[in-house]
């Protein structure tokens, strides 16, 4: 899963706001929380620098989860700050999918 914003749509928003508080938008002290809840057998996910179920996590982190866990993930600063920057960025991916 990546977040991936509109460059040009976010421009013309930040222009407008900025036209009406003279103040620019800033995604970098944005924050995204995904639930993930697993309803197959087995699943492995990679999981980007973050906060997983409130521990932080400063390396590219893999978890395996049972039918019926589930994990909460926190975008870290430095993911609002590359998706500011870079208009995109990593929160994680199915690594492995078992559907036996």
């Amino acid at each position: 899963m990546y977040l991936i914003v509109n460059r040009k749509k976010l421009d013309n928003l930040n222009d407008y706001v900025e036209k009406q508080t003279f103040q620019r938008m800033s995604l970098a002290e944005g924050k995204l929380r995904v639930n993930v809840s697993n309803d197959m057998n087995k699943l492995t996910i990679k999981v980007y620098p973050s906060v997983v179920d409130g521990n932080p996590l400063v390396q590219v982190t893999d978890f395996e989860l049972d039918k019926r866990e589930k994990i909460t993930i926190d975008s870290s600063n430095v993911s609002a700050m590359h998706l500011q920057k870079n208009g995109w960025s990593p929160i994680f991916f199915i690594k492995n999918l078992s559907l036996q």
